[in-house]
């Protein structure tokens, strides 16, 4: 399971595929298919790759990166620059979202934990989807309330106002993935500069784990 994920870009560029959904589906079973190859043929070569991926992982979370961070790509410098002007330009878009939705977002999980208290992990998904449709448009409603009653404002700002606050919760998750992907982008950059140890152990490892399944 952890080489389909491990491998995923190299097979994208192998098989010729544009980087996308679908395409990391088809090369996760071109992946599948040498994988039960190698274990009937060269069961040893399994051990072997389950260790490697292990040590990888391992080496991951020391440096605080993930797979993705570590797969081909040319010089970041023009993207990481890109996407800091991105980010402070954006920003107060993004709190504004945040502000906005952090009740809607986390009362489900409040509810979850600490009232209901559901015993099957399986029940949290549609649980928690359950209790979003009525907390999101709820508390929309009673910030806008909250608005009107603080500030006098014609009907249809209010209106405009109810209507925002979701669009500018999906903005404040987004920002949020980017801002992780830039600081992912960034701490890499830094631990090339510092010639880390432990990503050149990392970035072996994976050219391992490609080069026994190519």
């Amino acid at each position: 399971r952890r080489v389909l994920f491990l491998s995923n870009a190299q097979f994208v560029s192998e098989l010729n595929l544009q980087n996308d959904t679908i395409s990391r589906f088809k090369a996760r079973q071109e992946i599948a298919k040498k994988l039960v190859s190698i274990e009937k043929n060269e069961p040893e070569k399994i051990e072997k790759l389950e260790t490697l991926c292990k040590e990888y992982e391992v080496l991951l979370k020391i440096l605080n990166l993930r797979n993705w961070v570590l797969e081909p790509k040319k010089d970041n410098t023009f993207f990481i620059i890109i996407e800091a002007l991105k980010l402070i330009v954006t920003t107060p878009f993004f709190l504004l979202g945040f502000l906005l939705n952090f009740l809607p977002f986390y009362a489900p999980v409040y509810i979850r934990k600490k009232i209901i208290r559901p015993q099957y992990r399986g029940f949290y998904g549609s649980l928690h989807f359950v209790l979003g449709i009525i907390t999101f448009p709820l508390f929309y409603v009673l910030q806008t309330s909250l608005i009107i009653s603080l500030i006098n404002t014609p009907w249809w700002v209010a209106l405009l106002f109810l209507i925002i606050q979701y669009p500018l919760g999906l903005w404040a998750i987004k920002g949020y993935k980017k801002e992780k992907k830039f600081m992912a982008m960034l701490r890499l950059k830094t631990l090339i500069q510092k010639k880390s140890f432990d990503l050149n152990l990392a970035q072996s490892a994976r050219k391992q784990i490609i080069r026994m399944i190519s």
